[in-house]
């Protein structure tokens, strides 16, 4: 059977489907795994033609990285002014920044910056965007409280004014003076407008769908931009308006006040703001396309082979779910080569974890029917191999 499967493989190779001789020469890795974790004895011809099926999924595989060359071009952003370009750059970093994390969320996903003379081809995303609005505005300020301060302050020992040797001698001769200022303190609140208003679409293949509208105030949000204050409260002091004293016998009980102090308004510069808005729109835009892109073994692969299954085109369907198996084995490796090498079981179970893994997250939101039979991606494969005639009809 092994070697009917290696067989198979370089039949359909020869026909250009190499997705489907990628599952045939993944089939008889399997067999030859399955004896050798048995301890069953191979012998030379199964070597030899252990051999064949490496050079065999080897070839496919190389055959298939073309087909998977992807861009995701950012277009540059209308209007074209300053701040347009600045979010341009923005998304093309942050987005660069989550593909190239790992663990890999896509690959053969290129991301671009399109140029007037980038020629888009058929594989390629586009991302284009226009703001309406990027402003930070200045409220005018309103008034809260108006409230007076008595501070008590500096303590002298004078005479007792009440004191007479004759008519008042049983009064101390010295009292305490206290200084007792008034102020008028105000209270205001400040605060900024901060508005963002944009909408992204995305383009591929000829069409052009809706990707991501952002409308927000975030001076009326309960959690605003991150690192920025969009509103504060500034309290104000005028010169004292009255100067009192007050006496007392005693020394005790006159407490020194700290001198009063005006708070000033501490609202995040312009520049600042719009920092923010520009990160949090870049974050969401690039978020919203790399989510898009990578759902490509999904929304592109396993959707169009559950389609050609329907149509009977079962050897097509196979072969666009070899071409899936490939590209979600790459998505299992850890290292930056994106190999697909080692032993095809273990590689095999990484794969489905990670299926498992975005399939909860950033495919979650693909094709629906097509993301229901990527956790059974490998049983599905090679049920619908082995029902696919022997050369497309």
């Amino acid at each position: 059977a092994m070697v009917a499967f290696v067989k198979t493989a370089n039949t359909h190779f020869d026909r250009d489907a190499y997705g489907l001789a990628l599952i045939f020469c993944r089939m008889a890795e399997e067999m030859i795994e399955y004896a050798r974790t048995r301890k069953v004895p191979l012998a030379p011809p199964a070597l030899t033609w252990e051999q064949r099926c490496w050079a065999s999924r080897i070839d496919a595989q190389n055959k298939m990285i073309r087909s998977a060359r992807r861009r995701l071009l950012i277009a540059e952003f209308q209007p074209k002014d300053e701040q347009s370009k600045a979010l341009t750059t923005a998304v093309y970093g942050k987005a660069l920044q989550m593909l190239s994390a790992t663990p890999r969320v896509a690959w053969g996903l290129k991301v671009e910056k399109m140029s007037p003379n980038t020629r888009a081809t058929g594989n390629d995303y586009i991302v284009e965007c226009n703001i309406a609005d990027l402003l930070v505005l200045a409220r005018p300020p309103s008034e809260l409280e108006r409230t007076v301060l008595k501070i008590h302050r500096d303590v002298t020992q004078v005479a007792n004014p009440k004191y007479d040797a004759r008519t008042n001698p049983q009064v101390p001769k010295k009292v305490f003076s206290q200084e007792v200022y008034y102020y008028q303190k105000i209270r205001l609140q400040h605060r900024k407008k901060a508005r963002l208003k944009l909408t992204a679409t995305w383009a591929h293949d000829g069409r052009k769908t809706a990707l991501i509208s952002l409308d927000a105030d975030f001076s009326d949000k309960e959690e605003p931009l991150k690192d920025t204050r969009l509103s504060c409260i500034e309290e104000r002091l005028g010169q004292p308006f009255d100067l009192r004293h007050r006496i007392s016998l005693s020394r005790r009980g006159l407490s020194v006040d700290p001198w009063p102090k005006a708070v000033p308004p501490q609202l995040s510069p312009d520049v600042q703001v719009r920092t923010q808005m520009r990160s949090f729109a870049a974050q969401s835009l690039s978020a919203r396309a790399v989510a898009r892109a990578s759902s490509y073994p999904v929304s592109s692969l396993a959707a169009e082979a559950l389609r050609q299954d329907k149509l009977g085109n079962s050897y097509v369907a196979a072969n666009l779910w070899g071409r899936c198996i490939e590209y979600c084995c790459r998505l299992a490796q850890t290292g930056s080569d994106g190999k697909t090498g080692g032993k095809w079981l273990d590689l095999r179970d990484r794969m489905l974890k990670r299926i498992a893994e975005l399939s909860t997250g950033l495919w979650k939101g693909s094709d629906a029917e097509a993301l229901r039979k990527m956790p059974d991606l490998w049983s599905v494969a090679v049920a619908t191999a082995l029902k696919a005639p022997a050369q497309k009809r």
